[in-house]
C-alpha cells in the first residue's frame, strides 16, 4: 500500500535542514521588522513561516534557535537584515519600473517579494533554491492562501551545479534585461562557486541588466563575533565558504559595472541608525558589502 503524502509542514522531524534552517533565522529578522511601527517594509508572511516551529520544536538540531534574534546574538548586525531587505527592495523595483520584467531571486529561501511588493504589470519573478526549501514555503504559502502580486515561478535547483537549463525551461528568456539578486547566499559558495554562478548569470544578462548582492571581506571572517555566528552554523551543519576583498573588481572581471550602496545615505533617508556591521568605521578593516552592479 502507498502510503499517503504527508504535509511538510506536519513532519514530526522538521522538514528543512542544514543551508535550509538559515533562512527561518532571516524570516524572523523580517517579521520583526514587519512589527515595527516605522517597518521599512511589511512581510505579512514571515510569521506564518515560523508558525510550524512551535510544533516541533524538540525535532530541531540541538542548540538551534531559529526565533532568537541575530541581533540579540551579536549586537554589531542589529537592524542590518530589514536595512538590507529594504535596499534590495528599492533596487528591483527601480529596475522593473525602468521597463525589466524578469526578476530572479538566487537562493531566494523563504523570500516573499512576489506577494509583498507593488510590482509594475508584466513582471515575472523566478525563485531558485532548494526542493526541500521550496516545497516546505509552497505548504506554508498554501495554507496563508497567498496570492503572488506577479507571476512567480519557483525552479529546484543546487546554486552550486548547473542551473541555467532548469531557469530557462520554466520560462526565462536569456534575451530579456534581467534583474539578479543573490541575498545572504554568496558566503556559503566557495569562491570558486562564487565565480561559477556570477558567470552563469552574466550569459544570461541583457545589456540593461542590474545585480545586486552582498559579501564579506576576510577580515570580517576572521572577527570574534564572525567566529561565534559560524560555531553556531556548525550545529546545523552549514558553513561560511568565501570572501571578497574588492568586490567591484571581482564584478567588472565578469563585465559588470559595480558600485557599493551608500549605506549610510540610505539609511539616514529611512530614518534609521547605521547598523554596526555596515558603519563607516567599519571600511578600514571589517567589511560586509552591499553591491548593486549593471550591465
Amino acid at each position: 500500500m502507498t502510503e499517503p503524502s504527508r504535509d511538510p509542514c506536519d513532519h514530526r522531524d522538521f522538514p528543512l535542514s542544514g543551508a535550509g534552517l538559515t533562512a527561518l533565522t532571516i524570516a524572523v529578522e523580517r517579521n520583526l521588522e514587519s512589527r515595527r511601527p516605522d517597518r521599512l517594509f511589511d512581510d505579512h508572511l514571515a510569521a506564518a513561516f515560523l508558525a510550524p516551529l512551535d510544533a516541533v520544536g524538540a525535532a530541531l538540531p540541538a542548540g538551534f534557535a531559529p526565533r532568537r534574534s541575530l541581533g540579540g546574538r551579536w549586537a554589531g548586525i542589529h537592524g542590518f537584515i530589514g536595512l538590507r531587505t529594504r535596499l534590495f527592495d528599492d533596487e528591483l523595483l527601480a529596475a522593473t519600473h525602468a521597463g525589466g520584467r524578469q526578476v530572479v531571486l538566487l537562493g531566494a529561501g523563504l523570500d516573499t517579494r512576489a506577494f509583498r511588493l507593488p510590482w509594475p504589470p508584466g513582471v515575472r519573478v523566478f525563485e531558485l533554491d532548494r526542493e526541500d526549501v521550496l516545497r516546505y514555503k509552497t505548504a506554508v504559502l498554501a495554507r496563508a492562501r497567498a496570492l503572488p502580486r506577479c507571476h512567480r515561478v519557483s525552479v529546484a535547483v543546487d546554486l552550486g551545479k548547473e542551473w541555467a537549463a532548469a531557469l530557462c525551461s520554466a520560462g526565462f528568456d536569456p534575451a530579456l534585461p534581467t534583474a539578479w539578486v543573490a541575498e545572504g547566499l554568496l558566503l556559503y559558495l566557495g569562491r570558486a562557486d562564487c565565480d561559477q554562478l556570477i558567470t552563469r548569470i552574466g550569459a544570461l544578462s541583457q545589456p540593461g541588466s542590474r545585480l545586486v548582492l552582498d559579501h564579506v571581506n576576510a577580515a570580517m571572517m576572521q572577527t570574534e563575533e564572525f567566529a561565534r555566528m559560524a560555531h553556531e552554523l556548525a550545529r546545523i551543519g552549514v558553513a561560511w565558504r568565501s570572501s571578497i576583498d574588492d568586490p567591484l573588481g571581482w564584478l567588472a572581471g565578469f563585465g559588470w559595472h559595480a558600485d557599493l550602496v551608500d549605506v549610510e545615505s540610505c539609511a539616514a533617508a529611512l530614518g534609521r541608525p547605521v547598523p554596526p556591521v555596515l558603519a563607516a568605521n567599519q571600511r578600514l578593516a571589517q567589511r560586509l558589502w552591499l553591491v548593486s552592479a549593471r550591465r
